[in-house]
């Protein structure tokens, strides 16, 4: 009972302080201060004692990179989550925007790297998802991947990106998805 009673006001004392950080954060945003904004998220994230607050911080961390246009930030904080968001999704499109903007310009290098990036986040946020049966978002980031170090002649990074793809393709996971299989022919 005490443990209870203890919990509970450690909770609402968590909460009434994360109400005060969530304001300062917006007011900071608001005048452009986006330093003191992150570090007020990555504060609460390292004191933060109850889980469900933590993974919530996180999550609004992980937004705040997104928002404020920091895509590197952003997908290197994805990258090393463990919670399950759709803003990990989000970011793998963004990525996969920005390398369909350097395809265009035939900037093979930037746009390979960018695939790969999208393609890695896409397989973190499949994993975290038991839901999605064959992570086909993935695989089509790994054959943009591999076609722009194919065609910049980048053939190491190409192999890396085919076997990738091909032990997705050939995983458990996308055994019964046709389309999928016949994703083998474009290597």
């Amino acid at each position: 009972m005490y443990k209870i009673i203890f919990r509970s006001i450690i909770l609402c004392i968590t909460l009434v302080a994360c109400k005060k950080d969530k304001d300062l954060t917006r007011e900071y945003m608001q005048a452009g201060m986006f330093d003191e904004a992150e570090k007020i998220y990555q504060d609460a994230i390292l004191n933060e004692s109850h889980s469900e607050l933590k993974d919530w911080n996180k999550h609004h961390l992980l937004t705040f990179y997104y928002d404020t246009g920091q895509i590197d930030k952003a997908y290197e904080y994805a990258s090393s989550l463990s919670i399950k968001t759709s803003v990990a999704l989000n970011i793998a499109i963004e990525i996969d925007n920005v390398a369909n903007d350097y395809s265009k310009m035939k900037n093979h290098l930037r746009a390979m790297r960018l695939y790969n990036k999208s393609a890695n986040l896409y397989m973190t946020y499949s994993n975290l998802h038991e839901q999605i049966n064959c992570p086909e978002l993935a695989i089509d980031s790994y054959k943009l991947a591999y076609y722009h170090a194919k065609f910049g002649e980048y053939l190491d990074e190409a192999k890396e990106y085919k076997e990738a793809a091909l032990k997705i393709i050939d995983s458990e996971r996308c055994s019964s998805n046709n389309d999928v299989q016949a994703d083998k022919e474009f290597f």
